[in-house]
Order: structure tokens, then sequence, then C-alpha cells
């Protein structure tokens, strides 16, 4: 049966941030390599013209729109091709506020082509895990591919797992998440442990587009005790946040989804379009101690309007069947960081979702062939942050008031490192918010 759900609200934390005046974008793309439904794929070469899905018909990717007037005929080439991809051992190693220091080895093994099986083995320890019976605890993953035809476009995946995880809404990078807890105690996910099986099924459908069909069966845990001697290198006085209990039991899910992928790069797209919808169900005959269905679509287009400017948008959209009440771990999540910007963290939490976020760079300084020892320009950039995440019997947007964010950011043009200020313009004398990011928001 359901536990007990907690709603807890946490208050403001610094964070992350992304930019953006509003923009309404439409096209229909020809050529760009799609993504599967949990990974991303390369692309064409990106010409930075406002065309969003590729060349114009009958002309090559490699002639430019602006003729003998580019002002990128100076820059070095860029290979957006995919590196051919083989087997890799390393370290790993993570920090949080519920683990401490996460430490093992990562070994995975991904052909391109051909009949072999790939696989990731990863097994890890979580030094100062805080449990009954002692600290620590041993962690493990194990994931298999299977290619179902020599081309890879339809694979099996397998996984057995036992991690430390959360529930995706953090909008932020492990990386940058672990350097954010340890320099700052600015840990922006909340963690459970996740332990079970997953098989899914995965295929491509020509360059784009993606279908995939994933059975799931975990049982959660929450972690409400911080670890011992989590200590910055600096705010050493200030109190690391909770770590909230989540709904305990089994989940058992069937989950169908589609992804879409036009961009014309993955790295730092100028164009195209990147969408994924899945709708979850759990409970009833597939068992498990929770009953539910659930929504959530992911859509963002990318566009360049002139050389020196980047426009993107990003709309999510989340519900839950109707009467249905979600565990905590399942529920949506968003305030600060990537979602809304200028927004305390994680303040609207609930069983429904609507998130439009709005991106405007102003490329200022740029990269070329006489500053090569630049690996980057410089961007402003504007943003506008528009939403809500609550809990009603069913989906009634028309009644509910979003928050709402602007702000301005300044930081390099591939979004390495963006300093954001931004401002909660439902608040009367809203402060202003600052954030610093080290990735790409979306």
């Amino acid at each position: 049966m359901n536990a007990t759900r907690r709603r807890t609200i946490h208050g403001p934390i610094a964070a992350c941030a992304t930019v953006a005046l509003l923009v309404l974008l439409a096209a229909a793309p020809p050529s760009a390599r799609a993504q599967d439904a949990d990974g991303e794929g390369g692309a064409d070469a990106d010409t930075g013209w406002v065309e969003i899905g590729g060349p114009e018909p009958g002309t090559s990717t490699t002639d430019s729109p602006f003729g003998e007037d580019d002002p990128f005929a100076d820059l070095p080439e860029v290979d957006d091709t995919p590196e051919e991809k083989g087997g890799s051992l390393r370290p790993y190693l993570d920090y949080n506020r519920v683990d401490q220091w996460i430490g093992g080895i990562d070994m995975r093994f991904d052909p391109e082509t051909g009949w072999r099986p790939g696989f990731r083995l990863r097994g890890a320890r979580a030094f100062q895990r805080q449990r009954p019976d002692g600290d620590g605890r041993n962690l493990y993953e194990m994931a298999f591919t299977f290619p179902l035809l020599p081309s890879r476009k339809t694979r099996l995946d397998l996984s057995l797992h036992r991690w430390t995880d959360d529930d995706g809404f953090g909008q932020i990078g492990s990386v940058e998440n672990a350097a954010a807890t340890f320099f700052y105690r600015w840990d922006f996910r909340d963690w459970f442990e996740r332990e079970g099986f997953t098989a899914q099924l995965t295929s491509d459908l020509g360059a784009r587009a993606s279908l995939f069909a994933r059975w799931t069966a975990d049982d959660f845990t929450s972690i409400t005790e911080l670890a011992d001697g989590t200590a910055p290198m600096f705010r050493q006085d200030e109190p690391m946040r909770e770590n909230p209990a989540i709904d305990d039991g089994g989940i058992r899910s069937v989950t169908l989804g589609a992804g879409y992928d036009s961009r014309a790069s993955r790295d730092m797209p100028t164009r195209g379009m990147w969408h994924r919808v899945s709708m979850e169900t759990s409970g009833g005959g597939l068992g498990g101690d929770f009953t539910f269905h659930r929504w959530l679509g992911d859509f963002r287009a990318y566009v360049s309007p002139s050389p020196s400017h980047r426009v993107k948008t990003r709309v999510m959209l989340g519900t839950s069947g109707t009467d249905d009440v979600l565990p905590l771990q399942r529920t949506f999540a968003i305030g600060g960081v990537g979602t809304l910007r200028a927004t305390p963290f994680r303040q609207y939490r609930g069983d429904h979702l609507f998130l439009w976020n709005a991106d405007w760079a102003w490329e200022v300084f740029r990269r070329s062939s006489k500053n090569v020892a630049i690996k980057t320009g410089l961007s402003v950039v504007a943003f506008s942050d528009f939403g809500l995440a609550w809990e009603a019997p069913q989906w009634d947007l028309g009644s509910r008031r979003p928050a709402w964010n602007l702000g301005l950011g300044l930081g390099t043009t591939d979004e390495r490192l963006r300093v954001y200020a931004g401002k909660d313009m439902r608040v009367d004398n809203a402060a202003i918010h600052w954030t610093v990011r080290v990735a790409q928001t979306y």
C-alpha cells in the first residue's frame, strides 16, 4: 500500500540557470541523425542559418547560405561525426550528501555495428551511507545490450542494479552536482536507493525518430540520514539540505515512449528539434505496491536567426491519471537550477507539470581562426522561465497562476560557464537571484 507522502518545500539555494526571451518555433526538418529513446546521436554540419531542418532542397550541406560573405569562412572545421566506440576501463567517483564519497570501477564496451553485445559493469561503494547495520553500502549496475539487427537499430537492453538514484528533476548533471556539493553544500538532487531489474526494447526509425518499450521491477528505499563528515571546501557553517523520505515500496511498471531528434549538433545545437514523450503505467496485473499512470512530454527547439544569435525553447508537460496518486519519487518537482531559475529550489511539486523555458543568446565575442587560443565565444543571454507543478484530481492549469522568472546572463557560447541573474516577477520586491552553471541547461 502507499506510504504516507511527505511534501517538503525547501528554501532557496543559489544554483544554476539559463537564459531567454520568449519564442515560438515551428519547422519541419530534413536530415540529421536521431537519438534513440535514451541517448543522443550525431548530426550534419551546422550552417548556422535560420532554417531548422537543414539545407534547402537541392543544395549541399557544405553550401554556405552566406555565399562569399560567409562570416564563418575562416573558422576551423568541426567534425560532428561520432567517434568509433570501443571498450574502456576507468575509475568511478561521485560525491553527494547521503553517501559522501562513492568510489569504484566502471567498465564499458559499446560497439557501433555488428552482432557483438555491449555492456556496462559498474561496482562501487558508498563509504559513509548511514545504515542500521553499519556504515557504507555496496552498489552495482550490470547492463547488457543485445542487438537484434547488425545495424544495431533495434536492440534489447537488460539491467540489474542497486544504486543511489534520484527522480531526474534536478536538471543537473552528475559531475556538476558533485562539484556543487563538495565545494558549496549545494546538492541539487533528492536521493533514494533503487534496486531491481529493467528490460528495454529500442528501435530507431530512420535517421531521426525512435520508439522504446520498458519493463521495470524496482524496489525503492528512503535515505533520510545524511552522511557523516560531508564538509565542503567553502560555506562550512551552512547546514546541508535534508534529504526527504520517498514512498518506500516496489514499482512494477511498463513505459512506452517515442523520441525525435533533428538537431544539427548535440553539443551546441543551433537548429533542429529534440522531443521525447512517454507513458508509464504501474500496478494492476503488473503487481507492485503502487497503481498509477504517468505521462511526460519534453519538447525542445533551436534556431539561429543570424550567425551571432541563438534561440532555444523548451516545453515540459506532465500529468497523472484522473484521481491517481503518484508516489513521491514519481511526482514532478521544479524550482531553481535548470527549471525556474529565480524561484526557490523545488518550491513546486505535484502530480501535474507545466514548464516553459526560453533562452536568447547573443554572441558578442566570436571565436575565429585569428584567435584560435580561445576555445569558445562570449555571449550575453536573456531568459524567461514560466511554469508550475501542482496537485489536483485532474489537469486544471487554466485555474492556476504559474511562476514567472526573467533574467540576464553572461558566459561562454558553448555554455560551459555562465553566470545568471534572475528575478521572480510574481513576487513584489523580489531579490535578484544569482546562479552559476558549468553545463548546458537543455
